[in-house]
């Protein structure tokens, strides 16, 4: 069976880092490791560490680790600043559905299509519906 991270496994082992799926050391909860490393979740959906977005918090985990064996010791890098998505207002959800928008999992569809913000929905909800 294939380690839960296996694309950034698969380059660890190739330039001789630790992956920390695989770690001995005991590992330590979640949010602890997230402090250390200076991973910021957005509470939605994405991870952030440095510059970079991730889905899910072990390839975030694994490239700072990586990061930081490659430097020979901890490196400091800045917490990345996140802003927490706003609850939609009433009139927002009834747009939402008026238009037939969903929100679900930090991600807002409309069709087969997926937004990280409820403006570019909306906007392209304006675009098909004159369209048509």
């Amino acid at each position: 069976m294939k380690p839960k991270c296996a694309v950034t496994h698969r380059q660890a082992k190739q330039e001789g880092a630790p992956c920390v799926m695989n770690a001995k050391e005991p590992l330590l909860d979640n949010e602890q490791r997230m402090t250390d490393l200076s991973i910021a979740y957005d509470g939605a959906r994405y991870y952030y560490y440095g510059s970079y977005r991730y889905e899910h918090l072990e390839d975030a985990i694994n490239y700072a680790q990586r990061k930081r064996w490659r430097s020979s010791g901890p490196e400091k890098v800045p917490m990345p600043t996140v802003s927490l998505r706003a609850e939609a207002s009433v009139e927002d959800r009834e747009t939402m559905t008026e238009m037939g928008i969903t929100y679900g999992g930090g991600i807002y569809r409309l069709g087969e299509y997926r937004y990280d913000h409820l403006e570019d929905a909306l906007a392209y909800a304006n675009r098909r519906k004159t369209s048509e």
